[in-house]
């Protein structure tokens, strides 16, 4: 395994046990090649949500978000959001982890949760 791979699998592990450790249902996903169904999905409000999990330098934020709503489409999931790793927060600090989505998925998650 390549170490940015080994990266990247240590932040979804991390993810995954900070999700578990607060009460949510999430599990890594097997790798599905060019039809990729996120690193992670979880269980929010009985909804089913992807995550697409980056742990880079630099990050394309759009991009993160478009990779992460194709994962969702491919899952035929309800929600997508990416999770960045946030520099100088270790898996002591995972909550520091930083999320994008899109502004209407931040609003049907709010509509889910009412």
């Amino acid at each position: 395994m390549s170490r940015e791979r080994a990266k990247g699998t240590r932040f979804e592990t991390q993810v995954v046990n900070y999700l578990r450790e607060n009460g949510m249902k999430a599990a890594r996903q097997p790798m599905h090649g060019s039809a990729d169904e996120g690193d992670v999905v979880c269980d929010f409000a009985r909804l089913d949500m992807v995550v697409e999990c980056k742990n880079r330098k630099r990050y394309d934020y759009p991009g993160v978000v478009d990779e992460a709503e194709a994962e969702r489409a491919n899952a035929n999931a309800s929600f997508g959001i990416g999770v960045c790793h946030r520099a100088g927060c270790g898996e002591g600090k995972m909550g520091k982890s930083i999320v994008v989505m899109e502004l209407d998925t931040l609003l049907d998650i709010w509509r889910v949760a009412r």
